[in-house]
């Protein structure tokens, strides 16, 4: 029997994507048009955004020196060089999108199910303490969960996928990590540092993929609502 769930935040609670998008397209107007379609751009874009994160997580880089190297590394694997400056307006666009967020369709009604059922709802976010917390200000993330609840690494010693976050979780909040599910949209991050922890992992799956992945997958998050009640 499940007694917590946790739900990673950006692009599980809300849809980052669009934000990176209309980012992106601010670029193509003002900085550089690459004619290269979003679709393409965004995979790349996560991967050095991971990559710099790594880096910025180590202590290696500042966090204004990683938001600003992921955007130069992207670009430049797609054959365009831009400055430091170009890559500073794209996270001040990006920055001031954020104003604009809001939860996705169907959180609200798992919340309150959770609580329904005296289940222990939980967000585990990787990013800056700094950038993290002001999402959830601007999500109102304190309204529904309990601010002890809400868990950024920036604020840790330690970050997804890593198992050590996962067990910290589980004795911050007194259930046993086989008494856990988590939800999140990036398969490494969360689902693989769920499973390794011994947390039940459901993958939020929002691109299509021609993979077998053995794991609970949803397209949705109403669709996890489904799974909830079946679960809890």
């Amino acid at each position: 029997m499940l007694k917590a769930v946790g739900f990673d935040l950006d692009d599980t609670l809300y849809s980052r994507s669009a934000i990176y998008e209309r980012t992106y397209q601010q670029m193509e107007d003002n900085i550089v048009a690459t004619g290269i379609p979003f679709n393409q751009f965004e995979p790349i874009f996560e991967k050095y955004s991971q990559l710099e994160f790594q880096k910025f997580n180590r202590g290696e880089k500042t966090r204004e020196q990683y938001s600003i190297d992921r955007v130069v590394e992207t670009y430049a694997e797609l054959g365009f060089e831009i400055q430091s400056e170009d890559g500073a307006y794209f996270n001040d666009v990006y920055h001031s999108e954020q104003a604009n967020i809001t939860l996705r369709p169907g959180v609200e009604e798992c919340l309150s199910f959770l609580k329904s059922k005296q289940v222990i709802p939980f967000v585990l976010t990787n990013g800056s303490s700094e950038g993290q917390w002001k999402k959830a200000e601007r999500l109102q993330l304190t309204e529904c969960f309990s601010p002890e609840h809400i868990f950024v690494s920036g604020d840790l010693n330690c970050a997804k996928p890593d198992v050590e976050i996962f067990q910290y979780i589980s004795q911050q909040l007194n259930v046993n990590l086989s008494e856990m599910a988590y939800i999140g949209d990036n398969y490494t991050m969360d689902v693989i540092g769920a499973q390794n922890a011994g947390v039940t992992p459901v993958w939020l799956q929002l691109k299509p993929t021609q993979e077998k992945i053995d794991t609970t997958t949803v397209t949705t998050i109403s669709e996890f609502y489904d799974w909830l009640q079946a679960n809890c």
